[in-house]
């Protein structure tokens, strides 16, 4: 079985990239997409979080009638050493058998590694020798600056072109191009998962109305950061996962409601949630990136923020979130109580988005 690992940033995906994906889809087993830099963001040459450029690259690979059942990403760090990156790269390596390293990174890759005379046990292939468009992701992003839509549309990859206005991406990157844009802080990568809910209230004397809930409880009283504050349901981002991914799994892990991810191509994410009574259609929404030096905790970091959000009844959850700490709380309640780290902003920001789409 022949597997390409292909590593780069796709800061954003070009029509170059996908047509050398479109090559490996015809040549290899199996296709890993590595996305380089994946904490970096806001900056002049990290411009978009991974968790856009993964989806830039999806709907792209679809649109072109790539098989993406042959396609898996994984998101690679970057490291204060060359030594260090190395050694996560190679353990992917290991985890998928790779047979065949993809990049076109000549100069920060290849030339390094034949330096330190490194003899890996695979066959590198560097895709720029043998491509039909010559472009980098420097001249889109130079277009994008410049305001010129037509060289925009000719370089960009359909993922990039559908993609960067639902998710603000045209003034992002005009605000990482300044280096001014939102960075990711270095320490402990997490996701939080504001889970919001509307279910309907009806009072014996007025008229029916929908009240706002959001799932949270209690962190434990050993806790170094925050002890016994309320809490959204959140964790740790593992090594190579996908944010998307970390979400859903954290939302298992923490309360038992299982989502799966139907289609990760769009901004939102189409999921599927299991409740007591079955299967709930939803979205899986990029909420916002936090990193507030003063409530990161001990292990500083940030937060990579994710919104789901119903309208049913709240009990449809009561048999599931037994004993788990976890319950649908009135927002009104949990915003005065207060919540911990930067979440009390999140639940703010996440109602102000329900009440947009509402209106």
């Amino acid at each position: 079985m022949k597997t390409a690992l292909f590593i780069g940033r796709f800061a954003p995906s070009h029509k170059g990239h996908i047509e050398a994906i479109m090559k490996m889809l015809d040549s290899y087993d199996k296709v890993i997409i590595g996305l380089g830099s994946c904490y970096e963001s806001g900056t002049k040459r990290h411009p978009f979080l991974a968790v856009f450029r993964e989806k830039m690259l999806l709907l792209s690979i679809q649109e072109r009638g790539g098989d993406l059942s042959k396609v898996e990403f994984v998101h690679i760090q970057d490291r204060e050493t060359f030594d260090e990156w190395l050694d996560d790269v190679l353990e992917v390596c290991d985890k998928y058998n790779v047979t065949h390293f993809i990049t076109g990174n000549k100069e920060d890759i290849l030339d390094v590694l034949k330096e330190q005379n490194k003899n890996l046990p695979f066959e590198f292939v560097n895709p720029e020798e043998t491509s039909s468009v010559p472009y980098h992701a420097t001249d889109l992003r130079n277009a994008i600056l410049k305001g010129d839509y037509d060289t925009f549309a000719h370089l960009a990859s359909y993922g990039t072109q559908m993609l960067l206005g639902s998710i603000n991406g045209f003034n992002g990157l005009r605000y990482a191009l300044e280096d001014s844009g939102r960075r990711i802080y270095q320490g402990r990568q997490t996701v939080d998962v504001v889970f919001t809910l509307q279910d309907i209230v009806t009072p014996k004397s007025n008229r029916p109305y929908l009240k706002n809930y959001v799932l949270c409880g209690y962190r434990d009283k050993s806790k170094i950061d925050f002890p016994n504050y309320l809490g959204l349901v959140g964790g740790e981002i593992k090594k190579f996962e996908s944010p998307t991914y970390a979400a859903l799994r954290v939302l298992e892990e923490k309360t038992g409601i299982k989502a799966t991810l139907k289609s990760n191509l769009m901004e939102p994410a189409i999921i599927s949630i299991k409740t007591d009574n079955g299967e709930i259609l939803s979205d899986l929404r990029f909420l916002d990136l936090y990193n507030n030096e003063k409530l990161a905790g001990k292990r500083g970091g940030s937060s990579q923020a994710f919104q789901i959000n119903l309208n049913c009844k709240k009990d449809v959850f009561d048999k599931t979130l037994q004993n788990t700490g976890f319950e649908f709380k009135p927002v009104s309640e949990a915003l005065e109580e207060g919540l911990a780290y930067e979440q009390t902003e999140m639940v703010k920001d996440a109602v102000s988005r329900i009440e947009h789409y509402a209106n």
